[in-house]
């Protein structure tokens, strides 16, 4: 279920890109090998500011999808993996809120 909710996010298809970068997870790949990330991310997010931990949160979170999106299914994590990563960067989250203050 996950991966057809990532697979079809990831997979939208922008004929207004350059060849290479039509599908969103090849655009997203792109610019993460550019270091570009924040042109991948939804701009409510970009717009909310920084937080303690903000970019490490969205790069794991975009691997994370990436991942879950693979062509190849071995490749993809399984759910029971995904929930425990995804728990992980919440404590994350958590952990450097409470550093902060």
């Amino acid at each position: 279920m996950l991966y057809r909710f990532l697979k079809v996010n990831l997979m939208s298809y922008d004929p207004s890109r350059p060849p290479e970068e039509r599908f969103l997870q090849n655009h997203v790949k792109k610019c993460i090998k550019d270091d570009r990330l924040n042109e991948a991310i939804d701009s409510t997010i970009i717009a909310e500011g920084a937080w303690p931990g903000k970019e490490q949160q969205l790069q794991a979170f975009t691997a994370l999808a990436l991942r879950c999106t693979s062509g190849k299914e071995e490749d993809r994590p399984t759910m029971i993996d995904v929930s425990k990563e995804l728990r992980k960067m919440h404590r994350s989250a958590i952990s450097c809120r409470q550093q902060q203050g």
